[in-house]
């Protein structure tokens, strides 16, 4: 015989059973509203063929950060639209908008899916610190549309064994700015389309490392300079020393062949080369870490066709805190093209920000970016200094929870890390 239970009874156990629910659900907002003011000694990042202009500019926008998490999965949200109005240069005034999405979602046991979206609307093209961006390299300043989507797998297939796998796409327009000057060139950029695949298999060497292998094929279309398709193989190292301390290393080669877009022209000749990278994740007390560090074949940057890309980024920030927050970055890259009649270019560039928040609601920020690029041909060459200041309001108060609300207030774009799961 089943024992009966009463209402009376049965109701507090069900009100237990839905707080618990409940209680793994959470819902993370914090918005904000920022106003900056800028100086830069050289908004049209024009090399050294052109003399540089200096302006100041105005910032007005909004920050946007959502996260909900639940039991087995957590959804990001982050837009930002802004206007900037320039003191001199009123055809560089423009809106521009941010927006960034990503879901992860445990699936079965072991199992983990991740999908993500971004799109971006810009000017931009000579911002120093993102390793992410795909603008590497200064060129002339353009209007700039930037798609990405992204999906990605990784399961446990036994107790020592995982595999994951993952696509990526990204869409790049650009188009030159009207009625500015006729004395600035049209930028030497082009128009072009990235897709990116991976399948990694990966063993248990101890409880914190592991080994594997990787496969990526990556292929861009250039709306000028033809197709190519680029085949990376890759013997992979990832290791957790401890919670705070995370590394990955992966060595190995590529091979990238070139179709000339000119009717009845040769294919050119099969290239091979050397490719890994690197990557440390450090927190201490109260900053973190971040150091990457990679060789790998690229569309090119901003510039015109495709390359073998070096470069080497540093990163290092205060964990949130409720009166100050600060970044410094730092990063070197050098492009060696595969076209041989296209010159070599080498940039080097950093930044800071600073925040002090005298009250919850209410912060001052001020920053600095500096780069410099050169290269063989000295039309190439090109340099900016940039310092702002402004203030943040946050309507609902500064955040304790981490909600992933990026530097400069606005999601980083991502260029191919297909298969990322968080």
């Amino acid at each position: 015989m089943i024992p009966s239970i009463s209402i009376r009874k049965a109701a507090p156990l069900a009100c237990l059973l839905v707080a618990g629910a409940a209680s793994a659900q959470q819902t993370l907002f914090y918005p904000s509203v920022t106003l900056d003011a800028a100086y830069s000694d050289n908004v049209l990042y024009a090399g050294a063929a052109n003399e540089p202009v200096s302006d100041g500019s105005a910032r007005v926008g909004v920050v946007l950060p959502l996260r909900r998490e639940w039991d087995r999965g957590a959804w990001n949200f982050e837009y930002n639209p802004s206007y900037e109005k320039h003191e001199d240069l009123s055809q560089l005034d423009h809106a521009e908008h941010r927006l960034a999405t990503h879901v992860s979602q445990k699936a079965g046991r072991s199992g983990v899916f991740g999908f993500g979206a971004t799109f971006t609307r810009t000017q931009e093209q000579g911002r120093a610190w993102s390793l992410e961006s795909p603008d590497l390299f200064l060129t002339n300043r353009t209007n700039r549309h930037f798609v990405s989507a992204e999906l990605g797998f990784a399961q446990d297939v036994s107790p020592r064994w995982r595999w994951a796998g993952g696509l990526w796409a990204g869409w790049y327009d650009y188009s030159v700015i009207e009625d500015l000057s006729a004395g600035v060139p049209a930028a030497a950029v082009e128009d072009r389309n990235e897709y990116r695949g991976n399948v990694l298999l990966s063993r248990s060497l101890t409880r914190a490392s592991s080994m594997g292998a990787q496969y990526e094929h990556r292929r861009f279309d250039l709306e000028t300079g033809g197709t190519e398709d680029a085949d990376l193989v890759s013997i992979t190292f990832d290791h957790a020393a401890s919670r705070d301390l995370t590394l990955s290393a992966k060595v190995g080669g590529y091979t990238r062949s070139v179709q000339d877009p000119a009717p009845g022209a040769p294919d050119e000749p099969l290239d091979t080369g050397a490719q890994g990278g690197f990557t440390l994740k450090r927190a201490f007390r109260s900053t973190t870490l971040s150091l990457d560090a990679g060789v790998a074949p690229t569309s090119g940057g901003a510039l015109e066709g495709t390359s073998l890309d070096s470069s080497v980024g540093v990163t290092l920030g205060s964990i949130a805190g409720l009166r100050w927050s600060w970044t410094v970055a730092a990063r070197f890259a050098h492009r060696d093209p595969t076209d041989p009649a296209e010159e070599n270019v080498g940039s080097v560039g950093g930044d800071f920000d600073v925040e002090w928040r005298p009250t919850e609601k209410l912060g001052f920020r001020v920053g600095a970016a500096y780069a410099d690029q050169s290269g063989d041909d000295p039309s190439l060459d090109a340099s900016y200094t940039t310092a702002t200041a402004g203030l943040v309001w946050y309507p609902r108060g500064y955040p304790r929870e981490s909600v992933g609300v990026p530097r400069e207030g606005y999601p980083r774009e991502t260029t191919g890390t297909a298969g990322r799961i968080p």
